[in-house]
This record gives structure tokens, C-alpha cells and sequence, in this order.
């Protein structure tokens, strides 16, 4: 089995940027994606929940799915035999870097960083994750300056 990634970490030039700049910019993706905040649902449930059309719904749905915003969580048989996936919002961090050398190196520090920074995290007391968040990253910088001079 696959680890499956926290966060999404893209480069202003990749292309799957621009599919999630996309699907955040469409309006009926963005409903879906409020949607599903709040419950899971198949493309039947969320097009008659939100009145909209079941094309419609699909197409958005897959956009979703390309920018990884949302995932298939589950999935059941319906009474015609057809496969009905249940979806949800991908519990993920969304980074977004501008144009980058060395992105792959970039995204290793990252993964060092990030899981260090959420450790400090405090749900009902954003500032505190700000500030905690804050000295990780000028400490991690710090060392990391550190031992390239030595």
C-alpha cells in the first residue's frame, strides 16, 4: 500500500497547477467542494442536493479529483450493478512555490519542515500555530545554513 502524501506541494509552472487554479475558480467546483466539507456523497447526491445537473456534477467532480482537492473514499454497488464512488475533500496542505530551480529539493525540506510545524499546532489558537510555525522554519533555515558553510 501506497503512503499516501499530507500535502500537495506544486511549482507555479507545473501543470497540475493550473488545474487547481481551475478548479478554485469555478464557482460550481467550489459549491461541490463546500459540499463535500461538511459530508461525504456520491455525484447523485451532491447533483440533487445542490440542483444541479448530474453532467455537470461529474465534470466537476473530475476536475476535483485532477487537482487532488477531493478523493474517492469509498464505494457501493447500486441496485443496476454499476459502481457508485463516494467522495470527500482530501484532507491535505496545498503549497504552492514560485518558479523553482530545484523543486525537488525544495519539496525534501519541506517534508522535513512540515511535519515539525504541525506538531506545534494548537486548534483553537491560531497565533500560537503562527508564531510556532514561524521559529521552526527560521530555525530549520538557520541550521540548514549552518552546516552547508561547515
Amino acid at each position: 500500500m501506497a503512503k499516501e502524501e499530507k500535502f500537495l506541494l506544486l511549482s507555479l509552472e507545473e501543470e497540475k497547477a493550473k488545474d487547481l487554479a481551475n478548479a478554485i475558480n469555478n464557482e460550481t467546483a467550489r459549491k461541490i467542494l463546500n459540499f463535500l466539507s461538511e459530508k461525504e456523497a456520491s455525484e447523485h447526491k451532491i447533483a440533487q442536493s445542490l440542483k444541479l445537473p448530474a453532467s455537470t456534477v461529474y465534470y466537476n467532480i473530475q476536475q476535483l479529483l485532477k487537482s487532488d482537492l477531493i478523493e474517492i473514499k469509498d464505494f457501493y454497488w447500486s441496485e443496476k450493478g454499476n459502481k457508485i464512488n463516494v467522495y470527500r475533500v482530501a484532507n491535505k496542505l496545498i503549497v504552492i512555490a514560485p518558479k523553482m530551480s530545484n523543486i525537488n529539493e525544495f519539496k525534501i525540506n519541506v517534508r522535513r519542515i512540515l511535519p515539525v510545524s504541525l506538531f506545534s499546532f494548537q486548534p483553537d489558537y491560531a497565533l500560537w500555530f503562527l508564531l510556532g510555525s514561524l521559529f521552526v522554519i527560521v530555525f530549520y533555515v538557520l541550521i540548514s545554513l549552518i552546516k552547508k558553510r561547515t
